[in-house]
């Protein structure tokens, strides 16, 4: 007669010895099996969301500079479609000199 154990090995199935049956053995290999699906597809989830976040984040970044371009474009005076080149550049050696701790002195 077999009877399952509810221990933390809980897929244990003992016979009447005591002993793991091959049922046990079975159900062992099955719960690793399971284990170890699900832990890849974790991985693989965890791996997708970090990719996504670091997407937003660049967009976050982006969107964040247009509105500091559109900002200070308006007011220097200058008009939506302009070429604002050297202003990008300024404003990003600004952004770099604020954000590199090298440079702070």
């Amino acid at each position: 007669m077999q009877e399952t154990c509810f221990f933390p090995d809980s897929f244990a199935t003992r016979n009447q010895e005591r002993r793991p049956g091959k049922t046990s053995e079975r159900d062992r290999a099955i719960h690793l099996t399971v284990e170890h699906v699900i832990l890849e597809t974790t991985l693989e989830l965890a791996a997708e969301v970090a990719h996504t976040l670091f997407n937003i984040r660049s967009m976050c970044r982006a969107l964040a500079f247009d509105l500091l371009l559109n900002s200070v474009q308006q007011v220097v005076g200058g008009s939506p479609g302009e070429n604002v080149s050297a202003l990008t550049h300024t404003i990003l050696q600004q952004q770099t000199r604020t954000t590199d701790p090298q440079t702070e002195i």
